[in-house]
């Protein structure tokens, strides 16, 4: 943190190093910790930043991840973290066939997810527990619901999805932007 207020940094040799150009935030950009797993939750906790979820964990896994997070800022001092970021796959459509086939596509990416990340405990058997898919009106609503369980203040949206037409996503993000 210091370095970006253009405090040198020591690299334990002869060098001294010095960011340049400094940030245009101060006293720096938001530090979110990206995070999985009770231990790395409780580190983001201890130091008083926010946590940023992995972008395939379930809904539930959020509410309870976010809620071990709380009781670590509380426990270490922390009012609050100042962000609850999330990030989610999103996808917008007015065509059912299109929601259909990003569906089937995210479905595949599940099953390549769990088969190469193994023994991970990951829940991503529906589509709907960890990604937000269907007409505008219904992700604005996933995502307002989202506000009010998580208390989120941030949504990062993944708006890649395999299998679909660049200009499929990019109409999605379009509708996402029209909806909120």
């Amino acid at each position: 943190v210091s370095a970006w207020a253009g405090e040198p940094i020591d690299t334990e040799g002869d060098e001294v190093v010095t960011l340049a150009p400094l940030c245009i935030q101060q006293p720096h950009p938001p530090l979110w910790v990206a995070a999985f797993g009770p231990k790395a939750l409780t580190q983001a906790g201890r130091l008083g930043l926010p946590y940023l979820a992995s972008p395939i964990e379930s809904f539930a896994r959020l509410r309870s991840n976010y809620a071990l997070h709380r009781e670590q800022l509380a426990e270490h001092g922390h009012e609050d973290a100042g962000a609850v970021p999330v990030m989610r796959t999103v996808f917008a459509s007015r065509s059912p066939s299109l929601l259909e086939q990003a569906r089937r596509a995210l479905e595949i990416q599940a099953a390549e997810i769990r088969s190469a990340r193994g023994s991970l405990q990951l829940d991503l058997d529906h589509i709907d527990d960890w990604a937000i898919v269907g007409s505008p009106d219904e992700v604005a609503q996933k995502i307002s619901d989202q506000r009010q369980v998580l208390g989120m203040t941030h949504l990062i949206v993944r708006g890649h999805i395999p299998r679909i037409r660049r200009e499929d996503l990019e109409e999605s993000l379009r509708l996402l932007v029209e909806a909120l």
